[in-house]
């Protein structure tokens, strides 16, 4: 997937297998990586679209900092709020080591593996909501 710009040169945005519908408005993890990649804390950022009850699907970001840096997922968010549309803006922020990304055997990240992280963490966070709601 890609776009030309004002200047005639095209831009890649991603695959379009790895893109994501948000209240029906597709959004292309690449941008949404590209904004938080900016962040002074920020080392790395992979972002792919997880199930959404109430959007159908929200962004998930990975998100690994730079040494000795210290950030919050609320300063993720704030970061991504002032610079892209609000349903761009990931859903969930998760923070990672530089060890805890799933790599080929050519050190690329695993997308399709890091989206199964993704839901695995979303199913026991709903269920340890639904158990401290019975309490």
């Amino acid at each position: 997937m890609g776009r030309i710009d004002e200047n005639g040169y095209i831009e890649m945005l991603g695959r379009s297998k790895e893109m994501y519908k948000v209240s029906g408005e597709l959004v292309a993890p690449r941008e949404v990586e590209e904004v938080i990649i900016k962040h002074p804390a920020v080392n790395q950022v992979y972002i792919v679209g997880v199930n959404d009850s109430v959007t159908t699907e929200a962004g998930a970001a990975f998100v690994e900092l730079k040494a000795d840096q210290h950030c919050t997922r609320r300063d993720i968010l704030s970061w991504c709020s002032s610079r892209i549309a609000r349903f761009k803006v990931p859903r969930h922020v998760w923070f990672v080591s530089e060890t805890d990304w799933p790599l080929t055997s050519t050190g690329k990240v695993k997308k399709l593996r890091l989206q199964e992280i993704a839901e695995k963490k979303l199913t026991a966070m709903k269920k340890n909501r639904e158990r401290t709601s019975k309490k």
